[in-house]
C-alpha cells in the first residue's frame, strides 16, 4: 500500500478522532458551528477562485496570444488584439506556469475547507495566506519544472505516465489564418 493511498484512509479517522475529542472541550454546538463555517467558507473560496482560474487560463490578453473577430458582411478577419514581441518569452511563460500553480493551490484551499474536519480547515486556510501559497508554488514548480508548460492559453503535460498528455509544442510564428467562406443561414428550415 502506498504512502499516498494510506493517508487517504486513516486522514478521516484521524479528523473524526480530533472533532470528538476537541467537541469534548468546547461543546458539540460550538463544534458544529466551526465545521459548518468552514464549509460555507470553502464553497465561497471555491466560488471566487474558480472565477480567478478561469480568468488565468482564458484571457488571451495575459497568455499573449493572438485574436480575431471577422467581419458577417464581408468575411474579412481583423485583428483585434496581437501581441507584443516580447524578449522574454520563457521568463513569461514561466510567470504564467507559476499563476496556474498559484491558482490551483488556491482551489485546493478552498476543497479543503469545504471537507469538514479541522486538520483539513486548518491546512486549507493556511494555503489561502497568499505569501506561503506563492512559495509552495515555486517549489512546485522548481520540483516538477518541465513537466507543466503553458503554452498560448493551454496547459500542456509532458509526464510519461499521464496517458491524457500531449508533447508541448512550441508556439507558432505569428497568427494561425484559417480560410473559409461564411454562410449566412438558411432561409427556410428543414421539414421535419
Amino acid at each position: 500500500m502506498s504512502a499516498r493511498r494510506a493517508i487517504f484512509l486513516v486522514a478521516p479517522f484521524i479528523e473524526l478522532i480530533l472533532i470528538w475529542y476537541v467537541a469534548g472541550i468546547i461543546g458539540w454546538g460550538w463544534m458544529l458551528l466551526i465545521l459548518f463555517s468552514g464549509v460555507v467558507a470553502g464553497f465561497a473560496l471555491l466560488r471566487a477562485a474558480g472565477r480567478n482560474v478561469w480568468q488565468v487560463i482564458t484571457d488571451p490578453r495575459r497568455q499573449g496570444q493572438t485574436f480575431t473577430t471577422v467581419d458577417p458582411a464581408t468575411g474579412e478577419a481583423t485583428t483585434v488584439y496581437q501581441p507584443p514581441a516580447e524578449a522574454g518569452g520563457a521568463e513569461r511563460r514561466r510567470e504564467d506556469e507559476l499563476k496556474v500553480r498559484e491558482s490551483g493551490l488556491l482551489v485546493s484551499a478552498a476543497a479543503l475547507l469545504a471537507l469538514p474536519g479541522l486538520i483539513s480547515d486548518v491546512i486549507g486556510l493556511l494555503l489561502v495566506i497568499p505569501p506561503l501559497r506563492k512559495a509552495l508554488a515555486r517549489r512546485s514548480q522548481r520540483r516538477g519544472d518541465g513537466n507543466v508548460t503553458v503554452v498560448q492559453g493551454e496547459t500542456l503535460s509532458r509526464d510519461p505516465q499521464d496517458p491524457t498528455s500531449r508533447p508541448a509544442q512550441p508556439p507558432s510564428q505569428g497568427p494561425t489564418v484559417i480560410s473559409g467562406e461564411i454562410l449566412p443561414p438558411p432561409k427556410d428550415p428543414p421539414d421535419q
